[in-house]
């Protein structure tokens, strides 16, 4: 088995070195997880729709706080409706969280296609293959979930979460490994 260790740069890989078991148990920790997220997808995005309800209805809480200490009596109520209406939306995620699952999934297509074409335009003016092909994935996901993001929504968040997890546990895992068969430091 050959690993290329000149992708690691010798003095940080020196550095690390001694730590190299918690990249390997973080990675094969976060790639468990992300196995078990995508055997549950549904369960995945459940989850991440009732914490960003949570963290929108805290978040709104200290807006209001935030509003009722500031000084300025003429100003504060602009401050008090962006908070309030800014926890309603948490509260309105806590309580019908596939709704909340369906508007999160509609954001992250319309984010995706915009994105996606942005890039399909940055990459012709820079005439970039890679900057077009990465615009185009973009745009193909943004339709593949677009088309029927109110059934999508039950999975897709669980997906991306799980496919996310995946990846930075293989990339810890094997950043483990490139650590544990780099050279030990001189000195």
């Amino acid at each position: 088995m050959s690993i290329h260790m000149e992708t690691l740069d010798p003095e940080l890989g020196g550095q690390y070195r001694p730590s190299w078991f918690w990249f390997l148990g973080a990675g094969v920790a976060l790639l468990g997880l992300g196995i078990l997220a995508l055997g549950h997808l549904i369960v995945a995005s459940m989850i991440s729709t009732f914490v960003i309800g949570a963290i929108m209805l805290i978040g709104g809480a200290l807006g209001i706080a935030h509003a009722l200490g500031i000084r300025h009596p003429d100003k504060h109520h602009f401050w008090i409706f962006s908070s309030v209406f800014y926890g309603l939306a948490g509260i309105t995620i806590l309580v019908e969280p596939v709704f909340g699952e369906r508007l999160l999934t509609l954001m992250l297509a319309i984010s995706l296609g915009l994105s996606g074409l942005s890039r399909l335009v940055v990459g012709g003016q820079l005439r970039s293959n890679s900057v077009l092909i990465s615009g185009a994935a973009s745009l193909m996901a943004a339709a593949a979930i677009g088309v029927d993001w109110t059934q999508d929504a039950l999975w897709v968040i669980g997906f991306c979460i799980a496919i996310d997890l995946v990846i930075q546990g293989l990339t810890l895992l094997f950043t483990g490994i490139v650590l544990r068969l780099a050279p030990r430091p001189v000195g």
